[in-house]
């Protein structure tokens, strides 16, 4: 079986409502922690790149730098939007890396931990909202594209106006 790869906030989940509630006030995993308890109410988005995905026979696979802490209501939103995924891979909580390391690191376990039966071979697409990820797909060989609802950047704080 071949599979697509897709990030979820901003990617598939619309996060742009959320982004007014990161407290830049605070550091790392705390920053974000209102933002991602809201991640439930999130409305589905980029429904034909999934399912044209699903057409051609591919499973799906989420990588999200969300924490692993919120993994049931993403489980949950996954289920109720539809979305039928073979695996979700989160970020560790309290791990402070980029997302591109984040998700190089998703990448090794998937191809790499026997029990999850992918060979690097078998990863045929990729969709991430961050160029610097997009481009980490393509330098391991992986047709991966840009995919995002908006260009709100959840990395930077507003600029004050």
């Amino acid at each position: 079986m071949n599979y697509a790869i897709f990030d979820l906030d901003n990617c598939l989940s619309d996060d742009g409502w959320r982004i007014p509630k990161i407290n830049w006030q605070k550091t790392g995993y705390e920053r974000y922690h209102t933002y991602h308890t809201l991640a439930p109410f999130d409305r589905v988005d980029n429904v034909l790149f999934y399912s044209q995905a699903l057409l051609r026979g591919e499973g799906l696979i989420i990588f999200t730098a969300r924490p692993v802490q919120f993994r049931d209501a993403t489980e949950r939103w996954l289920f109720e939007k539809g979305i039928p995924f073979t695996h979700l891979f989160m970020r560790n909580n309290h791990d402070s890396h980029s997302a591109v390391e984040v998700k190089r690191a998703q990448l090794a376990w998937l191809t790499t931990i026997p029990e999850y039966r992918c060979t690097r071979e078998q990863i045929v697409h990729a969709y991430d909202d961050h160029p610097d990820i997009v481009s980490m797909y393509r330098d391991a060989g992986i047709d991966a594209k840009l995919l995002a609802i908006h260009d709100l950047n959840v990395y930077q704080p507003p600029e004050k106006t």
